[in-house]
């Protein structure tokens, strides 16, 4: 073989390809602070967390009866719904992200399913499974007592050991847990983990807590020493500090950790004390203890309250209880008038802005130091709670077993124009300044109104003596097991705990409770001539207040029970029935019973939970209370109509000759056009209803005739005068 055919033979074979070049990526080093990131976080967040009625149910019951942290929430939640929790893979800190978002949609009401679920009407089988939720709660509450390490107690997804680190982690959850760059961290090896098993924590000293930004796993442990203890159930968790396993390598961010106790009221007393606090002089010496920062924000500018929120939309009535103390010129039956006013010359002049309020007379009026000091206020004070009226009055009857306490039924558009006042917007534009004294900036005064000067005696409805009141429901047992006025006089948190407690014993609207209602209102001076807004405050105050619960019925059951309230006050009030005012008293029924079914207290001083009213009263019924009135109001003129056109076929002369005596036609008989004429003409002078409007039309038409025949022609001549 030639050379020159060798040579061409190894140039037509293929070329191995070239060997790698080393490069700074595949570096054993670099190798091992290179991860692939994970995809557990894109998987999770294409899931959607599915909500079964039972759950919102549920989460109901939870955050309604009982109050738990929540993180404390997380854990019971996930104990119950542990194969839900476990096929959406979510950790304790995204199941409290998922649970806070579904209550925020349950407290706005925009959901529909959460309408249904917060109504107060339920029946027997829904009562049922709510108290089975509430003993699921508190048997997994009970349970978790006790067991700081693991919680096995609460289901098996979420039995997290506190010490047991993350093999499987992805890039940015290791960011999170580190402060240490990627590139340095060692690799992991899980034989290495589990050949040396960490030591117990009842053998570790508390030395730390472990406290990352954002742990991609919190664990339940962590409520021990967060969580705080259930004012319900008396549960608590152990509070312990936190010890986890970590690499050499990485910082930890340590705290003081905090004494072991169980008591919240230690932990708390524990932080505040920890806090730093300056200390602040009030005007009247006492010397309180703040934040820097809410230091500097105390403010002597205060913003003036808007019309909107001081002149707020309301039912018309208002309540005020006062003792007779002989004190004459201020509280009597004839009127109110306020200590800076009583006694002197009244002088007619109208009532302040309320932009232009004096904040020391609201201050002093409001703050207990006032009544201490018998400040002259220029203010009287009202409410629009029945229930929180009889409340104070009962307390002060306790007190003081020989006051001769009264209620005074008010109605506000009796006062002066724009001198009624609601209390909230001012308390609130006041603590800016921290100068609130014994506990007084607390009270939120969610149902005080405020009168300015006088109470006259046109707005005043009626006035009863406490203890008519107190004899009148003792000696009635309907009355006696709705009321119950021993519960509501007790030294208790009115919203927080008296009025769950009253609405706990769901106690219906029956016909007995109904006729009860009914001579109750004519002790408190309400009568067969009560206007329907009168009528719808009052049954409202008494089914929202005591927490009746009303069950769905249909249109012609709540008529029914209408007429059980307006026959009951016709009886009590010994006036004779008349379709008038029954009308007006069953309908102030139905409306009232329509806002009583709201969830917000003063439903009618926004349109928003005025809307959300009608949604709930939908629920049981009474979508529209008006409908249910007009509907037996046409309904009853139907059946009049057709009575009288059938009483009309009976009257004589109802039938008419075909052959009148007027101009007969070419066939010498009346057209059909005058015979329908006539039968008008004869159907309307003889039918009753309408006797009156033909007997005024016929006079109208003598009267045109009889000017027709006095009108007189003139005749002119050439020169213009008359001839």
């Amino acid at each position: 073989m030639s050379i020159f055919a060798l040579r061409h033979r190894l140039l037509s074979r293929p070329r191995p390809p070239p060997p790698p070049k080393e490069s700074s990526k595949q570096h054993p080093v670099a190798m091992v602070s290179r991860r692939v990131r994970s995809d557990i976080g894109q998987a999770r967040r294409n899931k959607t967390f599915r909500w079964s009625d039972d759950m919102r149910v549920f989460l109901h019951v939870l955050h309604t009866d009982f109050t738990y942290s929540k993180a404390q929430n997380a854990i019971i939640f996930r104990s119950v719904f542990a194969d839900d929790v476990q096929q959406y893979g979510a950790t304790n800190e995204r199941l409290q992200v998922i649970i806070t978002a579904q209550v925020r949609e349950r407290n706005q009401m925009r959901a529909k399913v959460w309408i249904n679920i917060c109504r107060t009407s339920l029946d027997a089988a829904e009562l049922e499974r709510r108290e089975r939720f509430r003993a699921l709660i508190q048997a997994a509450a009970t349970s978790s007592k006790g067991h700081g390490t693991c919680r096995t107690e609460l289901g098996p997804s979420s039995t997290v050991s506190a010490l047991r680190p993350q093999i499987k982690a992805s890039k940015a959850t290791a960011a999170r847990s580190s402060p240490v760059p990627e590139t340095v961290l060692p690799p992991r090896n899980d034989e290495t983990l589990q050949a040396k098993p960490p030591m117990p924590l009842s053998k570790q000293a508390p030395i730390g807590v472990w406290a990352p930004q954002s742990p991609p796993d919190e664990d339940e442990d962590e409520l021990c020493s967060a969580a705080p203890q259930s004012k319900l159930l008396n549960t608590g968790f152990n509070a312990r500090a936190l010890v986890p396993v970590i690499a050499r390598q990485q910082s930890v961010r340590t705290k003081l950790s905090l004494p072991a106790t169980s008591s919240q009221r230690q932990r708390i007393s524990v932080n505040v004390a920890s806090a730093q606090k300056v200390h602040f002089t009030q005007t009247h010496g006492t010397v309180i203890n703040i934040t820097p920062k809410k230091l500097a924000q105390i403010t002597k500018d205060l913003v003036p309250v808007s019309a909107q929120e001081a002149h707020p939309l309301m039912s018309g009535l208002v309540f005020r209880y006062w003792a007779e103390d002989g004190s004459s010129g201020l509280n009597s039956e004839n009127g109110f008038t306020a200590r800076k006013y009583a006694n002197r010359v009244n002088f007619n002049q109208p009532p302040p802005l309320c932009t232009s309020l004096d904040w020391s007379d609201l201050f002093y009026h409001i703050d207990r130091i006032g009544i201490q000091k018998e400040f002259e206020s220029p203010f009287i004070s009202v409410s629009n709670s029945l229930i929180w009226i009889i409340r104070l009055a009962l307390k002060e009857i306790d007190d003081k077993p020989g006051c001769k306490g009264r209620i005074s039924v008010i109605d506000a558009r009796g006062l002066a124009r724009g001198s009624l006042y609601y209390v909230p917007p001012y308390h609130r534009e006041m603590k800016k300044s921290f100068e609130f004294t014994a506990g007084s900036w607390r009270y939120a005064g969610t149902h005080e109104f405020i009168v300015w000067k006088e109470i006259p005696r046109r707005a005043i409805v009626h006035t009863f003596a406490v203890k008519d009141l107190m004899r009148f429901v003792r000696h009635s047992e309907t009355l006696r097991r709705a009321l119950r006025f021993d519960l509501i006089s007790a030294a208790s948190d009115l919203k927080n705990k008296i009025i769950p407690a009253l609405r706990q014993r769901k106690v219906g609207l029956t016909d007995e409770l109904t006729s009860a209602f009914a001579r109750l209102a004519n002790l408190m001076g309400f009568t067969t001539q009560s206007s329907i807004e009168h009528i719808s405050n009052l049954l409202c105050e008494l089914c929202q207040g005591w927490g009746i619960n009303l069950v769905r019925q249909t249109d012609s059951e709540w008529n029914r029970l209408a007429g059980v309230f307006s026959n009951a006050l016709f009886a009590a009030d010994g006036k004779p029935r008349n379709l008038r005012d029954e009308t007006c008293l069953k309908r102030g029924f139905l409306d009232g019973i329509a806002f009583a079914s709201s969830a917000h207290f003063n439903t009618r001083h926004n349109e928003k939970t005025i809307n959300l009213m009608y949604k709930q009263a939908r629920l049981i019924g009474l979508g529209d209370p008006g409908k249910i009135i007009m509907d037996e109001l046409a309904a009853a003129q139907f059946t009049l109509m057709m009575f009288e056109k059938k009483q009309q076929k009976t009257l004589p002369g109802y039938k008419t000759q075909l052959l009148l005596e007027g101009p007969a036609n070419d066939e010498g008989f009346a057209s059909a056009d005058e015979e329908d004429y006539n039968d008008n003409d004869e159907v309307a002078v003889h039918q009753p209803m309408l006797r009156k409007h033909a007997a005024r039309l016929m006079m109208e038409e003598d009267t045109m005739m009889q000017s027709d025949d006095e009108m007189v022609s003139y005749e002119f001549g050439d020169d213009g005068r008359v001839v």
